[in-house]
Formats: C-alpha cells, structure tokens, sequence
C-alpha cells in the first residue's frame, strides 16, 4: 500500500471523505458499522440507506471484476493511498457524468478494460450523492516531474569487427 505523501481525507472533501469513509468499511466487511451508519444517517438523512447500499454495491463489484488488489488504508485512517485517488476520481468523473474520464480511471483500478457493472455501480454512487447535493470533488493530484536526463558518452562504431 502506497500512501500519498502529504495527502490526507480533509484535504479531499466531504463528499470524497464521506465515499472513502463507506469504500473502506465495506470492503472489510463493516458496512454496518454504528458510527458509519450514524454519519451516513446525519448527512443523507433518508436517504442514507440508499446512499450505503450503493457505496456497498461499488465496492463489490470492483472487489469481485477487478484483476489487480486494490490498496485501501484501514477505516478511520487519516491518509490516503493512490488506489484511494483513483476510487475518488471514478466517483468525482461519475457524478459529473463524464463517461471518458471515469472509464479511464476505472481501468487503472480494474486492471482490465471497462465492465458495465462497474460503471453503473459508479455512476450511482455519484447520483446518489448528487441526490442530496454533496460533490464528490476531482482530487488534486500533481503529476511528478521525470528527472533531466544525464548526458552520457556514446560510442560510435562502423565496420566490421
């Protein structure tokens, strides 16, 4: 598991803590947690239910579709992994029904080409948050600059040897 130096879930949102917050429980099992479904009832209301069921729905199907592990930091964690990146950055694509950028992320996070089942689970959680007004922002993420190559000698050879 690979956190992302300097970023944490405040940093991201409410919307993409909350997403996050729900992804991490379901995927090991607590979706039914008293303090989840607490903090889910207080910010959706009725619809919280709704909102976990999909949230539930998602994780699944990239837990079952999915060719590669998917490395989520322990609910409850303050910092964020580079899978986490990307599980927001599908949501945050879905919720603004921006159908290349979601697919290509969920690509990276399947590790195979898009499935239907992944993108309608993705796309409801995105409504469902939209349902209740809460944006699952894109995450700022800095693309890393490559080091200058060093110059290096070259050997030049013609002929025969």
């Amino acid at each position: 598991m690979t956190f992302v130096a300097s970023m944490t879930i405040p940093q991201l949102g409410l919307g993409a803590g909350y997403a996050l917050w729900g992804f991490r429980a379901a995927a090991v099992g607590h979706i039914e947690c008293p303090a989840l479904v607490k903090g889910y009832q207080r910010l959706f209301a009725e619809n919280a239910d709704h909102a976990l069921s999909m949230i539930l729905l998602f994780t699944r199907t990239t837990g079952n579709i999915g060719t590669r592990r998917i490395g989520l930091a322990v609910p409850g964690c303050c910092g964020v992994t580079s899978d986490e990146l990307s599980i927001v950055a599908v949501l945050a694509a879905a919720q603004a029904c921006d159908t290349d950028r979601r697919d290509a992320h969920l690509l990276w996070l399947l590790g195979r080409s898009g499935d239907e089942r992944a993108t309608n689970a993705a796309d409801r959680v995105g409504e469902a948050f939209r349902r209740i007004g809460l944006s699952i922002e894109q995450p700022p993420v800095e693309l890393a600059t490559t080091p200058a190559a060093k110059p290096y000698a070259v050997l030049h050879a013609a002929g025969r040897a």
